[in-house]
């Protein structure tokens, strides 16, 4: 006890040097991983439709041949069949036909043409359309983990030591026991940077011991290039 009393701005002075040693060179903090880069493939469907109106153009008439005209169309002698046969074929004539077709488009999807025929004319046409076409996307992102801020720390322990010894008597035999030889009390402090300062005292029941010790952080990790 006179000892620290006497040497105390001694052992101060020593454990703030060491722990401006440890604080400023050693293992240092702790490196942050790189990025994680995740690729993530979507498949986007996009719909369009519409309907397109137009007037079909007559760019050329061919005329039916007269001689293959059929008795149903040729006049008739009797004038009451003949004014029936004329309105048929008004009717025929005046009549519109309205014919509608779809046709699909592999998975995609469809094409529908309305057409109108009226006196032997394509009068007027839609064409509608509905399509389904997949987009495949592709989203990179980078993930940073950063890693948790590392904080000053301390520790505060103790323990104790025993010693085996044997005793020999007549009535038990030989018997083995052990005693307390001495007990310790010790603070350690680690650093930002993973170092470790300790002070610890010691009583071994006739004297008090003192002490400080250090440890530096060892890394094994592989550099990768």
């Amino acid at each position: 006890m006179e000892f620290v009393k006497n040497n105390i701005l001694s052992l101060i002075i020593m454990i703030i040097l060491m722990i401006i040693m440890f604080e400023t060179c050693g293992g240092g903090s702790t490196p942050t991983p790189p990025p994680v880069i995740t690729v993530i493939r979507d498949t986007v469907y996009y719909y369009k439709d519409s309907t397109i109106y137009n007037n079909p153009q007559i760019t050329e008439t061919v005329p039916f041949p007269v001689d293959r005209i059929t008795k149903e169309y040729l006049p008739d002698t009797n004038y009451d069949a003949m004014v029936k046969k004329y309105i048929s074929l008004v009717d025929k004539y005046l009549a519109t036909n309205v014919s509608l077709d779809s046709i699909r488009i592999d998975s995609i999807g469809y094409v529908r043409v309305l057409d109108s025929i009226s006196k032997n004319i394509l009068v007027s046409r839609s064409i509608s359309y509905k399509f389904k076409y997949p987009v495949i996307k592709e989203i990179t992102t980078n993930t940073i983990t950063v890693p948790e801020e590392k904080k000053r720390q301390m520790y505060v322990g103790g323990g104790a030591f025993f010693s085996p010894y044997t005793t020999n008597n007549s009535l038990f035999g030989s018997n083995v026991y052990s005693k307390m030889t001495n007990i310790n009390g010790s603070l350690l402090y680690k650093s930002k940077t993973d170092q470790i300062i300790g002070a610890g005292v010691q009583w071994n029941g006739k004297e008090i011991n003192y002490g400080l010790s250090g440890y530096l952080k060892l890394s094994f990790r592989k550099n990768n290039k």
